[in-house]
């Protein structure tokens, strides 16, 4: 497609080593054209209106930024690494990672993984995720997100744990998040702070497919801006929301958790070798295939 001189919309993960992400960038750089990558989290409505809540500083300054069970996929979390990239308000500098394996059953097993992140900017995160998180153990436990600022914070997820909290006048007040309904999908999402922070829906009454297990359109949401930036790329020669590089790098980051874990140290990911244990593993099972 890209030797055809095509722009494009590629799924995420981009690859799930470095060098097959490596591979499909040099290509697309050669060819000259541009290329979005679909990412959804940080697009979904629920995370744009944090976002602009975090942005108008109705928690005041980041601290921290956590996740639990929240975007992350059997052993690999770049979902997580790009929300919390998002939320943090800067890349990652440092992670410090421990995975541990539990026995179910007989010839059944489950890996948890914790990380500590270190952000260029001061913030500090964790990042928590289990390898059976879709099986019948796990499936169904609660997954969020939290943004912690200097004057409240943020609980954030794609079920009902939604609620903005923050101090005014010396009093903790509570921000539950409110969807107003349209005939055919939400109109809006919104705080009822003052001045309120929304989200409005600019696609109108198209039905956004793919609700998920909530019932809120949120990865349509999410496709339908997919679509519209690789839209500004082709008729307007804007430059794509989320590149090739910014998926190279939440995955990369996802690969340094593992590193720092097998390695039982602090990491930074520019310390990585050419292949990790990681990279290798995965590039047997692909050729197995």
């Amino acid at each position: 497609v890209a030797e055809h001189g095509l722009p494009m919309l590629i799924e995420t993960p981009l690859g799930t080593t470095r060098a097959m992400m490596d591979y499909t960038a040099n290509v697309v750089a050669r060819a000259g054209v541009e290329a979005e990558v679909g990412e959804n989290m940080w697009r979904r409505p629920t995370e744009r209106l944090n976002q602009r809540a975090i942005e108008a500083g109705l928690i005041g300054d980041v601290v921290r930024v956590s996740s639990y069970y929240e975007s992350a996929g059997q052993d690999s979390c770049y979902h997580s690494m790009s929300l919390l990239r998002v939320y943090a308000g800067a890349d990652v500098g440092e992670v410090r990672a421990h995975s541990r394996v539990s026995s179910l059953k007989p010839s059944v097993s489950e890996t948890w993984t914790q990380a500590q992140l270190y952000y260029t900017n001061g913030v500090m995160g964790t990042c928590t995720f289990v390898t059976g998180w879709i099986g019948p153990l796990r499936r169904g436990h609660p997954r969020f997100m939290s943004v912690e600022g200097t004057n409240g914070f943020v609980v954030t997820g794609d079920g009902e744990l939604n609620m903005l909290r923050r101090v005014e006048d010396g009093k903790p007040l509570s921000y539950p998040k409110l969807i107003e309904a349209g005939p055919v999908m939400p109109l809006r999402y919104y705080y009822e702070t003052d001045p309120p922070i929304e989200y409005a829906n600019h696609y109108g009454n198209r039905v956004l497919s793919d609700s998920g297990s909530t019932g809120a359109a949120s990865d349509g949401f999410a496709r339908a801006d997919e679509l519209l930036s690789i839209h500004r790329v082709v008729t307007e020669g804007a430059q794509p929301d989320y590149t090739i590089a910014t998926a190279r790098r939440d995955q990369e980051l996802s690969i340094a958790i593992h590193e720092s874990a097998r390695l039982d140290r602090t990491l930074r990911p520019e310390q990585m070798p050419g292949e990790t244990e990681w990279d290798s593993s995965v590039s047997a099972r692909t050729l197995r295939l």
